[in-house]
């Protein structure tokens, strides 16, 4: 018996060291070159099975990477795909294979070209400069190369600069995304070798804007031509606006009082969050940013309020306490919450201790608790967002859920909601039940109980839209998921005349009221009266109009994409015996569905800001 168990034993440790002889030769290179016919999966982005072979196959690296150039002409293009993802990671690669290499490029092996970053030679980053600028994306592989290949890649770049002559402006813009996560030598390289075209009196003006394009992307780098871009306003004023560019992006020490000058110019949201990110280094922009929070658009008196908190602009915090409570706009209450806690105003503190406990929306509630955490321990604001658009536009998703469904009035996963919800509106469905064929003052026709009634209501509109005019260059980048460079010269404006059917129609005096709502292909509200005369009031999604006691309402609103805009407007008709439109109450969120309460009172169940109920008065609060 105890024979037989020295046996079993010593049997099962010779097993057991063929087995690890084996799993060692699996993990030798013949061993992992044996089985990469079985690696690839087929599809274009790499699995975590090949990322894993790939990290193995690295650990023979050197060795490995004749076997590896000689797989890139092998007739199954994913052993040739998975070869040239792994000769892309490795640390180097000799000089000599790369005609190899070139001619797996030319066979469209997609992971291949970041290996021209890996061979330390002029002849490499020639190639890879080359096969980037015929790219239409700053964000692909063959950038990654140029990038890999830092400064020598420089006087190829400066070439293809000089040789385009600003004829291309594409060729610019790649070129500027290149550098910009390039080595600071490089970069350095790269300032040097652009200050001699800026200084150069041969220089044309279209490569100077060209130049003044990869400026730009320099970042701290470029300051080094700073004196160069200010003497170059006095030679060439009709730069002046991509000279400015320019400064802001290396960033230069004027860069506030650019910033000032172009929102005297044209005060644009894009423009406001560009100042946003620039930081405190644009608090030279203050002033012109703090009178922008009174501005007549909404859409800019909120960026302005945001703004004021990213740049550390102090002298408007009594502006940011006086619209704190502002009851117009819910949104510019939670920014001007967060901006006076990015600015550590104590002064601000009863006005958001009041806020934290009193105003009508929970988010905002929120934000003012957390504005005087921030004051009290002097502890800075994080980011929540990977890319600072997303970080600035975070007001229009700030909080809540949708208590409302779309398709009806209980909730599948708050069932007690539906009941409450019923109570409060404590009559049938309003979408079918308030409308009617009548000309009374205040009767409503919507899609569901009324569609032959609005069809006569119907208008021409037309609808616009922008395209690129070079549909063959389109057509050629679709499959590498390219961004297209649409510049001036390229865009083309295609409209088509439609007939509108109105959404819904609110009976008024000596006519109708009528509001369509095309989702992301916009919408309009319009005024047809009994006479045939009709009139836009404002392009705008409609999602419903009512009645609020003495009142004409529109709600309004979109959400697609990030934007979540939702606004009820008020409508009145002026002396002039026009129809006129004004914003009256902002919402949380874009309206998904309404209904007028027995009371009167509007409720409305919005995207991602809850549901609210607003008053005659203007009054809001939540309906839950």
């Amino acid at each position: 018996m105890r024979i037989r168990s020295i046996v079993a034993i010593g049997l099962t440790i010779c097993l057991l060291q063929i087995g690890v002889v084996y799993a060692e030769k699996r993990q030798t290179l013949d061993g992992l070159l044996a089985q990469i016919d079985k690696i690839p999966d087929g599809e274009s982005s790499l699995s975590q099975k090949e990322q894993a072979y790939i990290k193995k196959l690295l650990k023979h690296e050197q060795r490995a990477i004749p076997h590896l150039v000689k797989m890139l002409s092998h007739p199954d293009q994913d052993i040739a795909e998975i070869a040239a993802a792994t000769l892309r990671d490795c640390t180097h690669i000799d000089a000599k294979y790369l005609p190899d290499i070139i001619a797996g490029l030319d066979r469209g092996i997609g992971w291949l070209p970041g290996a021209l970053g890996r061979i330390e030679s002029e002849q490499a980053a020639q190639e890879a400069v080359k096969r980037y600028l015929l790219t239409n994306s700053p964000h692909n592989q063959e950038v990654y190369a140029v990038r890999l290949q830092g400064a020598r890649a420089i006087p190829f770049m400066i070439k293809a600069a000089t040789a385009n002559n600003g004829q291309d402006y594409k060729v610019y813009d790649l070129l500027g995304h290149a550098l910009e996560d390039m080595n600071p030598v490089a970069q350095q390289e790269a300032a040097l070798a652009l200050r001699k075209i800026l200084n150069d009196a041969q220089s044309s003006t279209n490569l100077l804007r060209g130049v003044l394009t990869i400026v730009h992307h320099l970042d701290k780098a470029g300051l080094v031509l700073e004196d160069d871009l200010l003497e170059l306003y006095k030679a060439k004023p009709e730069l002046r606006e991509h000279i400015d560019h320019a400064l802001i992006g290396i960033p230069s020490t004027y860069r506030g009082q650019i910033f000032a000058e172009m929102l005297r110019r044209e005060p644009k949201v894009t423009l406001l969050r560009d100042i946003s990110e620039a930081g405190k280094s644009a608090q030279d922009a203050g002033g012109e940013v703090s009178k922008l929070l009174s501005h007549p658009d909404w859409n800019i008196r909120r960026a302005a309020a945001r703004t004021i908190g990213f740049i550390g602009y102090k002298k408007a915090i009594p502006k940011l306490i006086e619209i704190l409570n502002d009851s117009s706009d819910v949104k510019i209450n939670w920014i001007a919450a967060q901006s006076l806690g990015r600015l550590e105003a104590k002064s601000a503190k009863d006005a958001l201790a009041v806020t934290a406990q009193e105003h009508w929306h929970p988010a905002v509630r929120r934000q003012a608790k957390k504005a005087l955490f921030h004051i009290r321990t002097s502890k800075s604001y994080t980011l929540n967002y990977n890319n600072f658009p997303s970080e600035f536009f975070a007001y229009d998703h700030f909080g809540g859920c949708v208590l409302i469904c779309p398709n009806g009035l209980k909730p599948a996963t708050f069932p007690a909601l539906g009941d409450r919800l019923r109570k409060i509106l404590n009559k049938p469905n309003s979408e079918t039940d308030d409308t009617t064929a009548k000309n009374a003052t205040g009767a409503k026709l919507n899609r569901i109980a009324a569609r032959e009634q609005l069809e006569k209501l119907s208008y021409q509109r037309e609808i616009i839209g922008y395209g690129e005019s070079d549909n063959a260059e389109q057509v050629g980048c679709e499959e590498n998921d390219a961004v297209i460079e649409i510049t001036d010269e390229q865009l083309l404006e295609y409209c088509e005349q439609i007939t509108q059917v109105p959404n819904v129609a609110l009976r008024v005096e000596d006519g109708w009221l009528v509001g369509s709502d095309r989702g992301e292909w916009g919408g309009e509200l319009v005024f047809i009266a009994d006479n045939g005369e009709r009139y836009a009031l404002i392009q705008e999604n409609i999602h419903n109009l009512y009645t609020l006691r003495t009142k004409q309402i529109a709600v309004a609103g979109l959400a697609h994409k990030s934007s979540n805009d939702g606004v009820i407007y008020e409508l009145t008709y002026g002396l002039d015996a026009k129809w006129r439109v004004q914003p009256w109450r902002a919402l949380p969120g874009a309206p998904l569905l309404s209904r007028q309460t027995l009371s009167g009172e509007i409720l409305i169940g919005t995207f991602s800001g809850g549901t609210v109920i607003v008053s005659e008065d203007g009054n809001l609060r939540m309906a839950f």
